[in-house]
Order: C-alpha cells, then sequence, then structure tokens
C-alpha cells in the first residue's frame, strides 16, 4: 500500500513540476499541461491516468467503511480528466471539466467525511491566499492544494 501510494505521490509531484517547467512558470492550471507539450501531450495523460491507478488501491484501503465510494469517484474522475484532456474543444471540454469537478469534489469530501479537515483547512488558508495573489493562476493553485491536502492526508493515514 505504501509503495503505491508512494509512486503515484511522485508521478502526481512529476505533473506538477512538469506543468511548472513547461509553461515556463505556473500555469493557469494543471491540465493546461496538455497543450503546453505540443506534441507531447500524450505525457500529461500517462502521469494523470498512473497516478489515479496507482492512487486508487491505497486509497479504497486507507478509507473508512462507507467512504470507499468517494475514493473511487475522484480517481475515476482523475481518469476521465487523462482520457478527454483536450479542454478546449466542446465535447472534450465539457467531459474534462466535469470530471474534474467530481475529482475535486469528491477529494474534498472525503478529507472533510473522514475527519481530515485540520489539515485539508491548512491547506485551504495556504494555497487560498496564493490563488487572492496569483489571481491568474488560481485554478493551479487550487489544483495544487487539493492534491496536497490528499496526499499529506493519505500518508498521516498510512504511516
Amino acid at each position: 500500500m505504501i509503495s503505491l501510494l508512494t509512486l503515484s505521490l511522485a508521478d502526481a509531484l512529476a505533473l506538477l513540476v512538469i506543468s511548472v517547467s513547461e509553461a515556463g512558470g505556473v500555469p493557469v492550471s494543471l491540465s493546461s499541461t496538455y497543450y503546453a507539450l505540443d506534441r507531447d501531450g500524450w505525457i500529461f495523460q500517462c502521469l494523470c491516468a498512473f497516478a489515479a491507478a496507482m492512487l486508487l488501491p491505497a486509497w479504497i484501503e486507507l478509507s473508512r467503511p462507507g467512504l470507499e465510494w468517494m475514493a473511487f469517484l475522484a480517481c475515476m474522475g482523475m481518469l476521465f480528466v487523462a482520457a478527454a484532456p483536450a479542454f478546449r474543444l466542446r465535447l472534450e471540454g465539457i467531459v474534462h471539466y466535469t470530471s474534474a469537478g467530481v475529482c475535486c469534489i469528491a477529494a474534498l469530501g472525503w478529507q472533510v467525511a473522514e475527519g481530515l479537515w485540520d489539515v485539508t483547512l491548512w491547506f485551504a488558508l495556504i494555497f487560498g491566499t496564493l490563488c487572492l495573489m496569483k489571481r491568474k493562476q488560481w485554478c493551479w493553485w487550487l489544483e495544487a492544494a487539493v492534491i496536497g491536502s490528499l496526499y499529506a492526508n493519505l500518508l498521516r493515514l498510512a504511516l
């Protein structure tokens, strides 16, 4: 379980680092990395799908009974984001934005339902401040906060 969680975390961190380096700074959103990579957009898709696939078993195992569905829903949302990365296209955009929203809401909902709101609140305060300071990149900072708080809470439960 720890190894799957570590692989998923390393992959998610790689995705965050690649998004910043390819955009030449903090991009508008994590998903905009798909366009920044030009012909290598498949890298974004593979990183998203791999992170979700490695995360799902560990997340379900760490969940309290009755809350596993939220972990499943969040990971499926991330897989659909990977499957529909071209958010600027009409149909893919609908799938992408809906899936990203489901992923975010399910991940945050799980953290609150698990009683892990303290770490989530700290991430929200820190990254919320960054969202206000860097208004153009608010979405990237929001995504980083959700990803960061989720992995921090999962590692807290696993260790």
